[in-house]
């Protein structure tokens, strides 16, 4: 009795020793994921600003197809509003933005400007960039700018469905997996359950 009492208290303490230690890690890794994310957040923003000021610079200057400065003026504005509004809600905002409606709004929009952007560049690649070249011709800067970014954005959508569509087998085979040992847990309990209750009946 006396040793168990001991080992108690010695697992007791050794607990509360480590407690502190546990929750500072727990908060410089909280930190470091809001250091991150707010990185991340004013990356994307410059990114944004830089498409409004590219674009809004280069209205009339690409004949070629005058739709693209529209594109990255107006692709840049609803992103620079919908990584705002997201920061609003995540940063304490709650009681403006309740539902997150207005986001999907504004990725819907985002997704079709995108779909619209990449016809628009690429249906003209490659342009000229010879001012004398008239119908033909497109700003250098923001034919390439518009071109680079929707090239990234892109790869990566293609990348990350690319990964879904690998992985989807991996996770219909663990949920099969799950659901059969939930199934088996299930069974072995109501067994369990009526093998009691004939104990008692019987007694």
């Amino acid at each position: 009795m006396e040793n168990q009492e001991s080992a108690q208290q010695h697992l007791a303490d050794h607990v509360s020793t480590d407690s502190p230690g546990m929750e500072r890690q727990r908060s410089l890794i909280a930190k470091k994921r809001v250091k991150d994310k707010n990185e991340s957040l004013l990356m994307s923003i410059s990114v944004n600003i830089a498409m409004v000021v590219v674009g809004s610079l280069a209205f009339g200057k690409c004949p070629v197809e005058p739709y693209i400065p529209f594109y990255l003026v107006a692709f840049g504005f609803v992103s620079f509003i919908a990584k705002c509004t997201t920061a609003l809600r995540e940063w304490g905002g709650q009681q403006y933005f309740k539902s997150t409606a207005t986001e999907s709004v504004l990725h819907v929009a985002e997704l079709i400007l995108l779909l619209l952007g990449g016809f628009w560049v690429y249906k003209e690649y490659p342009p000229s960039y010879d001012p004398n070249d008239g119908e033909k011709y497109c700003q250098k800067t923001v034919y390439q700018f518009a071109f680079i970014f929707t090239t990234i954005i892109y790869a990566f959508l293609f990348l990350v469905l690319a990964t879904l569509i690998l992985c989807l087998p991996c996770i219909c085979f663990f949920s099969k997996q799950f659901r059969n040992k939930d199934d088996v847990e299930a069974n072995f309990t109501s067994e369990e359950a009526r093998s009691q209750r004939e104990g008692v009946e019987t007694i």
